[in-house]
């Protein structure tokens, strides 16, 4: 039996995804008072900010999202897509800064790929930071926290 000729072309090709980056900086003053939302479900909403063409902002609840005993002693922290009639692929992460000090950045949140659409315009964790975890953590430095 003859060996097979050797191919006189080699070819390849690749597939990338197109990404845009992004880090948005979320200040949050007086979390004190803010913390006085209520129970569950009352947000505050970062400033509309742009990545990839899309409209996004940051929802922080200091009280939890859900009126659900699991999320009852957190705070939760969800990236919305305000471009109503997209479809979009993202990584998310949430982290918490001290500009003041040279603390290291917590991750607190990272996912995976998650697709933002018209039926699932927010994703996030309801379970970000326990609350008085987050209360006596540096990382809540005169009454104002910092989340990216």
């Amino acid at each position: 039996m003859a060996a097979s000729p050797e191919p006189r072309e080699k070819t390849t090709s690749r597939c990338t995804a197109e990404t845009d980056r992004c880090v948005h900086v979320f200040e949050i003053h007086g979390y004190s008072l803010h913390r006085e939302l209520g129970n569950g479900g009352k947000f505050i909403p970062s400033a509309a900010f742009t990545v990839g063409g899309y409209e996004w902002r940051i929802r922080f609840y200091p009280a939890g999202r859900e009126l659900e005993e699991e999320s009852e002693h957190y705070v939760s922290v969800y990236l919305e897509l305000l471009s109503k009639t997209a479809k979009v692929t993202g990584l998310i992460s949430f982290w918490l800064v001290d500009p003041a000090t040279a603390l290291p950045p917590l991750l607190v949140f990272d996912a995976k790929a998650v697709v933002f659409n018209c039926a699932n315009s927010c994703w996030g964790t309801r379970s970000f930071k326990e609350t008085d975890e987050l209360e006596a953590s540096p990382y809540l430095r005169d009454d104002r926290l910092v989340n990216l």
